[in-house]
């Protein structure tokens, strides 16, 4: 039995006894090991960083030790890691009993065992092949071994090149740079991933190659479905991660697609139709314009109604005619309904591409036009005595291009013809009068309505029949129009004057006068002895004056010789010389009828007198009408879409717009806009963006970034813009300008009021003002405006650590928090030892793990000294330039050692006043406080070993090694009797901390015993030091 004291009152006991019962233990550890074949990447990336294999060990006994040992591809041991060393002065007062029983069931096993892939020697592993294996033995010196496991260590990460011959291409089947050859060279990897994504990062393209190196592409311009992608900026990206976790990402930007296909077209022969079976306009043909017919895949036409459906469908393969009649029918053959339809055309090519047009509305009419028609005499005598001199004719029609009626005899000639526009006059009358002017014959006549419709569908009213009859009149005078325009300009320039004689004989004398509206004669003529004949008057007063503008009227006074005396009447006539007045405007001549919202109609604004009849038309460079419009009473404004009168789209070209009207009496005014341009040219914009990002901080490293601009046509732009936008912020900066647009353009940063931009993520916005109204817009690939370095929220636990093998605290957890707008790109950890030197070092490529353990040895395999302070220097930099370094102590505990069968500790950092022994003279506060510090961990730490005595050695730097003789001298006179008095010193020390003074012995070695040749400048401040061997008592 033995008994020994731990500390603050409680003792150990142990209790020793051979039973020889049963079977000697002759049976070792079974220990299972995960041995399955692991990939690991140590490069502190946070990702497959450890090999972590789950352990177990039974034995019959007590499990008194392991190691896990790992062996590289030649079977030399690389890595060695033995079990902790339980100690029970490291056993807490609550556990003791629990420890007690532990002791009874050997050491702890854990559940996992870790390796972080670095060898004994300090450094990281080689990439290569390496096996495992685990070794425990029992209290009764049995030996067991594992199975052997595989893990390939691989720090490698994957490995591509992106390049081509160019950026910019037309997969349009031109023949001419129709695919992008994506040359692609990189190591084989189980899987690598490509993409094609556009400006926003939207995926157009995904690929993925298994167990290979990343083959070339030839990109064809189509997208995962096979269909040509839009034109704008793309970017290829190339991806992978091996089976370590080592991951690469790289891409290649600003690849252009610029096809700027030739769209197709869709036109109609005419808009209406009825397939009705008369054989007038019984169908319509659609008119096709596919620029390009080879390489066409398949096609198809859709005749579709209002509600989207597909009622007859045309298609086909291969080659695709330039007309195709549509009959009105479905495809089962039925006709289709009255109501407007519309052609859907499409094409698909064998290189994707996939335009598509829609034809103008077209309508089925299967209805002819209606109209009905009255009269309010059957019989009158337009002899101009005042009473029934006309016949009213009321009309009710729809709206059609065209209405006509006809006055006819009953015999089928015609006498007098109307027309009108739209709606038919409500109301029409008719004075006898024939289209030559003269009256017609006494006898019946028939008035028909009737109109032919767009659809070619033919309708009229009922026939109605009147009658003339002046048989009762024996002398009456009629005009032969109402209104002229005595202006000599060859048109109604006369007003003929009728007179009308049942009697032409026997006449004495006649007076023929022209009355103005207040009955004075203007004009006269007279005669003996013979009948008055027509008299074509052509406004001019019995001077030879033309009349003023004006209502007037005949008068023929007439005497027989028997006697009989006649006076009669013509009804009102009027004299009008004006012309009807027009002005017609347009706000601009160049417009672009493209669909894009803006100056897609040519808007012409008129003001005019109100006149029966105006017409307009836009006419072609060879003066051919393709759009016209009419208009009763005044001119209206329009706007014009540039369609021609069935809604197809005419050609680009220059056109001219024309109005003329004419009124009753012949006047005429005609009014044209010159110099107006029809241009449906394409206007695309494209912008690329030099990088991701930049940091305008002037330190020449991405201060600026660089935009490029690109547009399909430079001919016709007024402006344009390049606008920075924050997405919280807006518009940070503007750049604008005349033409021509600028192949690149810098930014440094500032904003429009000169001071430095707001930071974050941005997209550049470029825009080009058209004179013809368009205005394409491109924005760039998304960017950041970074001037921050990584912010990094650094901590160490625990603090201090003791990386004694002691099962407590034995590792420093480093927790890294790493945030930046901006990918980072390397970072490095340097730890140097309290004398400045470099110590051991980490660095990787772009994010550090959040958790980096460190079990306290330099890239050497040295351990850190104990009680000591070692300087952490984190360096983090981001793909903009932007660096931060961030330093803090980390604190070393008192260390423990087991070496072999002692215990010892090994302080470097108690400082001593130079050649002195007298720890109150240290001047330096730091330093004293650290004496302090370390002194008293020193004694926590021996009264938990209270079991143990210890001899306190003090060593020292030999100044004169190179001198022998000297060396010796110095050894004897100074560094032995120093080392010495420093041992005292601090065996003073600790019993003034409650240390007894018997379990303290000291020694002065001077430097008999360095640590390393005191030639090493560098690391021999290793040398002086106070070491504590323990003793068993």
């Amino acid at each position: 039995m033995a008994a020994a004291p731990l500390y603050n009152g409680i003792w150990a006991i142990g209790v020793d006894a051979n039973l020889p019962i049963g079977q000697r233990d002759r049976n070792p550890p079974q220990i299972t090991l995960a041995t399955d074949e692991q990939y690991i990447s140590p490069n502190l990336d946070g990702v497959q960083d450890d090999l972590n294999r789950a352990l177990g060990i039974r034995d019959e006994r007590d499990i008194k030790g392991y190691r896990f040992v790992v062996l590289d591809s030649a079977g030399k041991q690389v890595r060695e890691i033995v079990n902790k060393d339980e100690r029970p002065e490291n056993v807490s007062v609550r556990n003791v009993l629990a420890r007690l029983a532990y002791v009874r069931k050997g050491i702890n096993v854990p559940e996992q065992i870790r390796w972080d892939g670095r060898t004994d020697q300090g450094g990281t592993g080689a990439d290569g092949t390496y096996r495992y294996y685990v070794e425990a033995w029992d209290d009764n010196g049995n030996v067991g071994r594992s199975q052997e496991g595989t893990v390939v260590v691989d720090n490698t990460p994957p490995t591509a090149e992106i390049t081509a011959p160019y950026l910019v291409f037309s997969p349009n089947g031109d023949g001419n740079k129709d695919t992008l050859p994506l040359s692609v060279t990189g190591s084989t990897e189980a899987a690598w991933k490509g993409a094609l994504q556009d400006a926003q990062g939207q995926e157009a393209l995904a690929l993925e190659w298994k167990d290979q190196a990343p083959p070339g592409l030839e990109w064809d311009g189509k997208n995962s479905q096979g269909l040509l992608v839009p034109d704008g900026v793309y970017s290829f990206r190339l991806a992978a991660t091996d089976r370590a976790g080592n991951a690469f990402s790289g891409k290649l930007d600003n690849i252009l697609v610029s096809t700027l296909a030739t769209p197709i077209n869709i036109n109609i022969s005419d808009s209406f139709f009825s397939p009705n079976g008369d054989g007038i306009k019984e169908r319509v043909l659609f008119q096709l314009t596919v620029p390009v017919t080879t390489g066409i895949e398949k096609w198809s036409l859709a005749v579709v109604n209002q509600a989207g459906q597909a009622r007859r469908t045309f298609a086909g393969t291969t080659s695709l005619s330039t007309e195709i009649a549509f009959d009105g029918r479905d495809d089962a053959g039925q006709v289709l309904p009255e109501g407007p339809y519309v052609g859907k055309l499409s094409v698909l090519y064998v290189n994707g591409n996939s335009p598509k047009a829609d034809s103008p509305p077209l309508v089925i009419d299967l209805s002819a036009p209606t109209a009905s028609t009255s009269a309010d005499l059957v019989i009158f005598s337009p002899d101009g005595d005042g009473n029934k001199d006309t016949v009213a004719i009321f009309q009710e029609t729809g709206e059609e291009q065209l209405w006509q009626g006809a006055i006819e005899t009953v015999e089928g000639r015609p006498v007098r013809t109307f027309s009108w526009r739209g709606v038919a006059d409500a109301r029409l009358q008719w004075d006898g009068r024939g289209d030559d002017g003269k009256l017609a014959p006494d006898g019946i006549y028939l008035y028909t309505l009737k109109a032919t419709d767009r659809a070619g569908n033919s309708g009229q009213s009922r026939r109605l029949s009147f009658e003339l009859n002046t048989e009762a009149t024996e002398v009456f005078l009629a005009a032969d129009a109402d209104v002229f325009s005595p202006n000599a300009d060859g048109v109604k320039d006369t007003l003929t004057v009728r007179p009308r004689l049942k009697v032409s004989e026997g006449v004495a004398s006649y007076t023929l006068r022209i009355l103005d509206k207040s009955s004075q004669a203007v004009r006269s003529l007279q005669a003996q002895n013979r009948a008055p004949l027509d008299f074509a008057w052509d406004g001019l007063d019995n001077r030879g004056r033309r009349v003023p503008d004006g209502e007037y009227t005949a008068e023929l006074a007439l005497e027989y010789q028997k006697g009989d005396r006649h006076l009669v009447k013509t009804g009102a006539f009027l004299a009008d010389t004006q012309a009807p007045t027009i002005e017609a405007s347009a706000e601009y001549g160049l417009f672009s009828p493209d669909g894009d919202g803006s100056k897609d109609f040519l808007p012409v604004t008129q003001t005019s007198s109100s006149e029966e009849l105006w017409e307009a038309a836009f006419l072609n460079a060879k003066g051919e009408a393709v759009r016209s419009y009419y208009w009763k009473g005044q001119a209206a404004s329009l706007r014009w879409d540039g369609k021609d009168e069935n809604g197809n789209k005419i050609p680009d070209g220059q056109y001219l717009y024309r109005v003329k009207g004419t009124d009753r009496a012949g006047n005429t005014v005609t009014r044209e806009i010159r110099g107006i341009t029809l241009d449906t040219r394409q206007t695309a914009a494209f912008l690329t963006v030099s990088g991701e990002g930049f940091s305008p901080n002037g330190d020449k490293a991405a201060d600026s970034l660089d935009f490029s601009p690109v547009v399909t046509l430079a001919e016709g732009i007024q402006t344009w813009t390049l606008q920075m936008v924050h997405v919280e912020s807006g518009v940070q900066k503007t750049f604008s300008g005349p033409p021509p647009v600028p192949q690149k353009l810098s930014w440094d940063g500032k904003a429009d009021s000169g001071q430095p931009a707001r930071e974050g993520a941005y997209q550049a916005v470029f825009r080009a003002d058209y004179a013809k109204g368009n205005r394409p817009q491109a924005q760039s690939a998304p960017f950041l405006l970074d001037l921050t370095a990584p912010q990094v929220d650094l901590a160490f636990a625990p603090q201090p650590f003791s990386p004694d093998n002691d099962g407590v605290e034995d590792e420093l957890a480093i927790s890294l928090k790493v945030q930046d707008l901006s990918p980072v790109t390397d970072w490095s950890i340097r730890i140097d030892d309290p004398e400045a030197h470099p110590f051991v070092g980490f660095a990787g490529k772009g994010l550090p793990a959040e958790r980096i353990i460190w079990n306290g040895l330099s890239d050497s395999g040295e351990l850190v000294q104990a009680a000591s302070d070692y300087n952490f220097v984190f360096t983090i930099r981001d793909q903009l330039g932007n660096a931060r370094t961030v330093q803090k102590l980390i604190a070393v505990d008192v260390l423990v050692i087991r070496d072999g069968d002692k215990l010892k500790i090994r302080i470097p950092s108690i400082t001593f006043p130079p050649n002195s022994a007298d720890l109150s003279k240290v001047a330096e506060e730091d330093k004293a406080a650290k004496n302090t510090w370390v002194l008293e961990r020193l004694a926590q730490i021996l009264n938990k070993y209270s079991s143990y005595n210890f001899l306190i050695e003090g060593h020292a730097n030999q100044e004169y090694w190179e001198n022998a003789a000297r060396a010796a001298r110095e050894e004897k006179e100074e560094l032995g009797p120093l080392s010495l008095s420093r041992a005292e010193a601090v065996k003073n020390a600790l019993v003034r901390l409650g240390l007894k003074v018997e379990r303290i012995s000291v020694a002065g070695l001077g430097g008999t015993n360095p640590l390393v040749p005191f030639s090493d400048l560098e690391n021999r401040w290793k040398n002086r030091r106070v070491e504590f061997i323990l003793l068993k008592k």
